[in-house]
């Protein structure tokens, strides 16, 4: 049976009212240490007031509590990521976000918004093919996955974009090569006609 306080805690988080719900967590932890499901919610809590190390550590509660909680990793993922996107030069975040989502996906292999996390990872990571093969398996199982939708289509665009640069690139060199040899010809034949002129004169 769910204890007051957390049931608190979960209808404040309905109402987007996070600070109260902090309150209510609080309440119910001090009432049972041992309570995985409060340190989860509360730490969801923390991560929408953008209080990520508070949220990171209610999360790795959970797993002290709990190794199999498939949840915690998932959030601590999401987590990472948020402060990657807020600190992109920070390669570190995205590491750490793919280590831990990993983890989340080995223990519920049907987790859907895991993976759609994890094409997203990708994404960020510049590996464009991956996010674009992971998104497109997830869409195709679930058309309704809009961020699934969303990481295929700019995945597919960058894709393209990167064929036509190297085609381009193929193109201008092949170009350079042949107007080389061919100014080359000129020369050549420009030295040979004025030798053979100056032969004969």
């Amino acid at each position: 049976m769910l204890n007051n306080n957390y049931k608190k805690g979960l209808l404040a988080i309905d109402k987007y009212n996070y600070s109260m719900a902090i309150d209510h967590f609080n309440n119910a932890i001090s009432k049972n240490i041992l309570d995985e499901f409060a340190y989860l919610k509360r730490g969801i809590a923390f991560k929408c007031l953008n209080e990520n190390q508070n949220a990171i550590n209610d999360f790795n509660n959970v797993i002290k509590l709990n190794k199999n909680n498939y949840e915690a990793y998932f959030q601590i993922s999401e987590t990472y990521m948020s402060e990657y996107l807020l600190n992109p030069d920070n390669k570190k975040l995205l590491e750490l976000s793919l280590i831990n989502n990993n983890n989340a996906i080995e223990l519920n292999k049907e987790y859907y918004e895991a993976f759609e996390l994890r094409s997203k990872i990708h994404f960020q990571m510049g590996e464009y093919k991956k996010a674009f093969n992971l998104s497109k398996s997830l869409f195709d199982k679930n058309p309704r996955l809009s961020e699934a939708y969303r990481i295929m289509t700019n995945s597919h665009d960058l894709l393209i974009n990167e064929f036509d640069k190297k085609q381009s690139n193929k193109d201008y060199y092949i170009s350079s090569i042949l107007t080389f040899f061919i100014i080359t010809i000129v020369i050549i034949s420009s030295i040979i006609f004025v030798i053979n002129y100056w032969r004969w004169a």
